[in-house]
């Protein structure tokens, strides 16, 4: 969404209605969708992730996160965590926070989201993280001459074999390392430009895309399938 917001679509032939749910935020259903929270404020929202007592979590760049509930389209609460949030992650009981100041944050769902662990990992914003068991990849922002940027790796993700991390960079290249040591396997250039998304395959390999193309690679790189918008 242009401005912010989180929305679940069906069919309806219901007339559109709206209603204020928080300052600033309007929950409104229309033909066509279930549900859509609309955040006023421009870039508040900066992920969301699925929840199971509730539904879904949406982190913002504020110090809030919000609980949405799917099943009943309402706000369900909002918890004041101390710090914005730029990435997130479900693993059982525990929600992976990564933080726009560089930090992973372990965050417990049974007592309230309380920071249970702290691990510094960037200079900057948090770009992407995964977990798998104990394992947990990140990659994010560094400070380099005096300025923050990203750093060359844009994406990060383990295969749900869990025996790779594939990383994705500002150039298009993906990459696979054995885990945990961290030895390349393999790399490959999968895009003329900047990964935007990158996801795991059952089997093995990756599903990436960039602005202009999608591909799958198989666990070893080979490609498996190319599509450019042309």
């Amino acid at each position: 969404h242009g401005t912010g917001g989180l929305s679940l679509l069906s069919f309806s032939d219901e007339k559109e209605n709206f209603r204020q749910v928080d300052k600033g935020e309007v929950f409104r259903e229309d033909p066509g969708e279930v549900f859509i929270l609309e955040v006023r404020k421009s870039g508040d929202i900066t992920c969301c992730e699925l929840e199971q007592q509730f539904g879904a979590i949406l982190g913002r760049a504020s110090t809030k996160l919000t609980y949405f509930d799917l099943h009943r389209g309402v706000v369900a609460g909002f918890v004041d965590v101390g710090c914005s949030t730029s990435v997130m992650k479900s693993r059982g009981p525990l929600l992976v926070c990564g933080t726009q100041n560089g930090d992973v944050i372990l965050r417990d769902h049974r007592t309230g989201l309380r920071a249970e662990h702290t691990l510094p990992a960037c200079a900057g914003p948090v770009a992407s993280l995964d977990v798998h068991s104990d394992l947990l990849v990140s990659c994010g922002w560094s400070e380099r001459q005096g300025q923050m940027m990203y750093d060359n790796l844009v994406k990060a993700t383990f295969d749900l074999g869990e025996e790779l991390v594939w990383t994705a960079t500002e150039g298009g290249w993906l990459s696979a390392f054995l885990s945990p040591s961290m030895e390349r396997y393999c790399c490959v250039r999968a895009h003329n430009q900047r990964v935007v998304d990158m996801r795991p395959l059952a089997g093995g390999g990756v599903l990436s895309a960039s602005s202009d193309s999608v591909r799958v690679h198989g666990t070893g790189g080979l490609s498996l399938l190319s599509f450019s918008d042309e």
